[in-house]
């Protein structure tokens, strides 16, 4: 009996001991083991500086476990200077049960190794054994303070700019006197801006200084950059030097659409063209100036004119009856400038003036923008009032008038393209315009002191090129019937306000300018029934002066003519006494029908010649003109009174005794000249 029983308690007891073996397996893998992981933070520190090291108690399986003591780790630490002094805290569990933490400092700087260590009982022999748990031998920089030296200052948005309302990141290198990686506290370091804008954030001075920077809502509209600057406290604060560094980062903008509401508009209306400017905003703060982000239009007010209500038949009238403005679109007529300022990228530049300057009157600018942050869309030319998601910024409409009041100064009566006019002719006078006053000649009257005289045609011409200028022509017209030349004088004056008062006239420079002007009965080319007259008269002119000229030319003629005349008939008186001289002397004559039927003879001189021997002799040669075989060379004249005999000789005889006295000669041809003069002569 005892033996079945025995044998009946057997399963049980088997049973009982799998159990106890299964409970002891699973105690045994879930106990921390060697796979547990060391980790600590920071890898980077200052003195004195908290190090926080976690263990991750791992089982068999890598599985967080929570069975075991703390105290079965132990941690170890050994620095890299033997002054340092190492601050360890005791290990206990952390508190998600399944970590073992401790913290540790460091007095100065140093490299400091951690090791982890677990100790292990063998469950058979019962011998304890020590293990390094993974991530064991971490080592932690330990890095010197105080920093005695920054490096240049690097930021994220240094080469791009920095938006206003962003933010930016900069880092700058620490460094001890040891020129060695060092640590910064926030408060050894002043942080500033230039024109003190924007905010500092001190981020890290772990080896390096960590910092932010956030730009303001705006900006002064002079400050184009942002200059940020560091310094460390105690040293030289000199930019670039040891202890200070600086860096510039250029503004901008962001790229919103503007906003209506708090976009304006500012106009200086003493220069010309007109200039006027838009700042561009949003909702925050100024905006890049984006001009497809606005829409311009130029009015014309054509209410002031009472006609012009019965001409167009749109102006409205208010609740009294009374006509109100109407204002029409002329952007066409105006040549428009947009441009964004260079110097400040939230401001718009925008100028005008009229194409031509012929006329002035009231009109206004008018600037739309978006009121809900979309593209604004094109408003309608119909209508003055914008539409859809567009509304006038603060400062629109501008009003302003299209040109500038002439005044004294600016306007100068050139003069005349004649200065002295035949009554009831015409000439052309300039007025030059300058500083930009209005070609309106709604503005100028011209006068002149003549009843008679007038002018019309007053012109604007946008380009004189005598004067390279703009200038005004018109047409002067001279008096009629005049009797005696008259001065007439020219005179132009200006209204120099819009109203076109009296008060507000004003005499233009060189005036009065004088012009002489001269009576004229008939002018060829501008009457022509005076045309036969003036025939008669020429044509009487002209017979009497051809009489004149015939009659003189008859009577040079007949003076000529006559004058030979006399001549021929000396000739043959000459000729005819030389004869009756040689007949006296019972010299044969020839010659004498031939000088008588020969004309070319009785042209001919006769010349006398005296040789010393018949002059001695008391004769004279007569030399002959002719020529003929039959004429004898020389005729010798017997002197009268004179002979070696007296008065007895005889008369033909020829002596050539030389005289006694010598006798005086005379030349007979000479006295037949003399005897035979002319009165005409």
């Amino acid at each position: 009996m005892r033996r079945y029983r025995s044998w009946g308690t057997a399963p049980l007891l088997s049973t009982l001991l799998m159990v106890v073996l299964h409970s002891f397996a699973l105690h045994s893998a879930a106990a921390r083991t060697r796979e547990s992981l060391l980790y600590c933070l920071p890898a980077e520190t200052e003195p004195h500086g908290l190090i926080r090291c976690v263990i991750q108690v791992l089982d068999g399986y890598q599985q967080p476990t929570t069975n075991f003591d703390p105290s079965d780790f132990i941690a170890l630490t050994r620095t890299s200077n033997a002054t340092a002094v190492v601050t360890k805290s005791a290990l206990v569990r952390g508190s998600d049960n399944a970590t073992v933490v401790f913290t540790l400092s460091v007095s100065t700087a140093a490299d400091v190794l951690i090791r982890v260590y677990l100790r292990e009982n063998d469950v058979i022999g019962g011998n304890a054994g020590m293990g390094e748990v993974r991530g064991s031998g971490i080592t932690v920089s330990v890095l010197s303070w105080p920093t005695s030296r920054l490096g240049p200052i690097t930021c994220t948005a240094q080469s791009t700019g920095l938006a206003l309302r962003s933010a930016t990141i900069c880092r700058a290198a620490l460094y001890d006197k040891s020129n060695t990686p060092s640590v910064v506290h926030s408060a050894d370091v002043l942080f500033s801006e230039a024109s003190a804008l924007g905010n500092f954030v001190f981020t890290s001075g772990i080896k390096e200084l960590v910092f932010s920077f956030t730009a303001p809502p705006t900006a002064p509209a002079l400050v184009g950059t942002f200059t940020l600057t560091v310094s460390l406290r105690g040293k030289d604060a000199h930019v670039n030097s040891d202890g200070a560094q600086a860096v510039q980062i250029p503004i901008l903008y962001p790229g919103e659409v503007a906003l209506s509401e708090t976009t304006g508009l500012q106009c200086a209306a003493e220069t010309r063209p007109i200039t006027c400017f838009i700042t561009a905003s949003g909702a925050q703060g100024p905006v890049t100036f984006n001009a497809t982000h606005f829409r311009l239009r130029v009015e014309r007010s054509v209410g002031a004119v009472a006609a012009a209500a019965d001409t167009l038949g749109r102006l409205t009238t208010n609740g009294s009856g009374a006509a109100t403005r109407h204002w029409v679109d002329v952007t066409d007529t105006f040549s428009l400038s947009v441009t964004r300022s260079p110097l400040r990228p939230y401001v718009g530049v925008v100028s005008w003036e009229p194409k031509l300057e012929d006329s002035m009157y009231e009109a206004r600018l008018r600037v739309f923008a978006s009121t809900d942050g979309q593209e604004v869309g094109a408003a309608s030319r119909d209508s003055a009032a914008a539409t859809g998601n567009a509304a006038d910024v603060a400062g629109s409409p501008y009003s302003f008038m299209t040109g500038i009041l002439p005044n004294a100064p600016s306007v100068t009566l050139r003069g005349c393209r004649e200065s002295v006019i035949a009554s009831g002719n015409t000439t052309v006078c300039f007025i030059d315009l300058a500083n930009g006053v209005s070609g309106d000649t709604a503005f100028y009257a011209i006068t002149t002191s003549h009843r008679e005289s007038s002018v019309s045609n007053l012109t604007y011409v946008a380009h004189d090129a005598v004067c390279a200028c703009r200038s005004l022509w018109f047409t002067y017209h001279a008096p009629t019937a005049l009797i005696s030349p008259v001065d007439d004088y020219i005179e132009v004056s200006m209204y120099t306000d819009v109203v076109h008062s009296v008060s507000g006239m004003a005499i233009a420079s060189n005036v009065p300018l004088r012009l002489d002007v001269l009576p004229v009965v008939s002018r060829s080319g501008h009457d022509t029934s005076t045309a036969p007259t003036d025939a008669v008269l020429v044509s009487v002119g002209i017979l009497f002066y051809g009489s004149v000229l015939a009659v003189g030319g008859v009577l040079i003629v007949h003076r000529s003519r006559k004058a030979a005349r006399i001549r021929r008939k000396r000739a043959l008186k000459e000729r005819a006494m030389m004869q009756a001289m040689d007949r006296r002397q019972g010299v044969p004559t020839p010659d004498a029908e031939i000088l008588r039927d020969n004309p070319s003879a009785l042209t001919e001189t006769p010349a006398m010649t005296t040789t010393l021997d018949g002059a001695a002799a008391g004769h004279v040669f007569l030399v002959r003109g002719g020529v003929g075989p039959n004429t004898s060379g020389y005729d010798t004249i017997a002197m009268l009174g004179v002979g070696a005999g007296g008065a007895g000789g005889g008369g033909g005889s020829r002596s050539t005794s030389p005289p006694s006295v010598p006798a005086a000669v005379v030349s007979n041809v000479a006295v037949l000249q003399d005897t035979f003069h002319s009165d005409s002569d």
